[in-house]
């Protein structure tokens, strides 16, 4: 029997080992950066890769067809149809993702017929990609500073946002033409696969003047505010980055931009 455990423990500890040694590690990832999990996650996963230099680059912007790579190898796409883009043969490295994508109805091209491989995406490119691939859903409506309804891709924005997958900009902003770095893709795609990394905030711009709370609607004066519910308390910093006076009750009297 205690000849049996010990077997039983060295298997164990080999195991280990094994699977520590296994894991991808790359130089520019170092420990505590702000992406590593993910990163590693889908390294781990098999659905990116760094470069041959052991670098992973993660400041590095991610062009459309490394995104087309990325869903293909996630969502296991086979198949190899012909989209015929003007831009993108037999010959491109990623000819075969990129059919993939297109045929799964998750990556077009231009309208001239071009899928343009090597263009950076940008986040309401990402937010399309991502809504297409996993068939998201929105349960509500979103808001953001710089992004009307009437933005092209306001439908596919607003689910990836709602699921927390991609969130805004800290100054209630969701920037939908800057670029994505393969560290953000990475985050996002993780987010996408495994809800574990998904954060609790949104940084959504909320406004309006619809609603109410506790008997007070939006656009009461504060005066209405200090008569329902008193004098504030305290003051806190909200996670959007305003500062908010609350009474007793916690509702928020005034935020004023930090």
């Amino acid at each position: 029997m205690k000849k049996t455990f010990v077997a039983l423990l060295s298997t164990s500890l080999l195991f280990v080992s094994i699977s520590v040694a296994d894991a991808q590690t790359f130089h520019d990832v170092s420990e505590g950066y702000w992406a590593e999990e993910e990163i590693h996650y889908i390294s781990d996963e098999g659905i990116i890769r760094g470069f041959s230099d052991g670098n992973f680059r993660p400041g590095q912007e991610i062009t459309r067809s490394q995104t087309a790579v990325m869903l293909s190898r996630a969502l296991n796409l086979e198949g190899s149809g012909s989209a015929n883009f003007n831009d993108v043969d037999e010959s491109h490295g990623n000819y075969e993702a990129i059919q993939q994508v297109n045929e799964a109805g998750i990556m077009t091209g231009r309208s001239n017929g071009d899928f343009n491989p090597g263009e950076p995406l940008n986040r309401a490119q990402m937010s399309a990609v991502l809504t297409r691939a996993f068939e998201l859903e929105a349960d509500r409506s979103v808001q953001f500073r710089d992004l009307s309804p009437l933005h092209y891709a306001y439908d596919e924005i607003a689910p990836v946002v709602t699921n927390f997958i991609s969130t805004g900009k800290g100054d209630g902003s969701y920037a939908p033409q800057e670029h994505v770095s393969r560290a953000q893709f990475s985050v996002f795609m993780a987010r996408a696969i495994n809800e574990e990394y998904r954060p609790e905030h949104t940084n959504e711009t909320f406004y309006g003047d619809e609603g109410s709370f506790a008997g007070v609607q939006l656009g009461d004066s504060e005066q209405r505010l200090v008569n329902l519910h008193g004098h504030p308390e305290k003051t806190m910093q909200s996670v959007y980055g305003f500062e908010c006076t609350f009474t007793m009750m916690i509702i928020p009297i005034t935020c004023n931009t930090a």
